[in-house]
């Protein structure tokens, strides 16, 4: 997923990345860039835990989509993302929607 919010740019890799997407790993990264001049420039990683059990059948899952969540003013609040968790187990697929909050002091984002 890539979500634009004021001056950042997250990148966050469905299943986590090439070390993190194992079915036994709940821990992966969302990365966050920051506007530099025409271009963007890596600023920070951040933990999250994902929900790997969501199907029995499929065993990574993986964030399919993260969105900005406006504040009360109507911008994009950068300290809180929408962020959809899903599988697909035939005939169906399974989606949890959690609203993430962003932890600068511990560098983790929270459900």
């Amino acid at each position: 997923a890539l979500v634009l919010v004021g001056n950042y740019l997250w990148v966050i890799p469905e299943a986590g990345s090439a070390e993190e997407a194992r079915p036994e790993n709940t821990l992966v990264h969302f990365y966050r860039y920051v506007r530099a001049g025409d271009g963007f420039r890596f600023e920070r990683e951040f933990e999250y835990l994902i929900d790997r059990n969501i199907c029995p059948s499929e065993s990574l899952g993986g964030i399919s989509e993260v969105v900005a969540v406006p504040n009360r003013n109507g911008e994009p609040d950068p300290n809180r993302l929408l962020v959809l968790e899903r599988c697909y187990q035939r005939p169906s697929v399974t989606a949890r929607l959690y609203e993430a909050r962003v932890d600068e002091a511990t560098g983790r984002i929270t459900k």
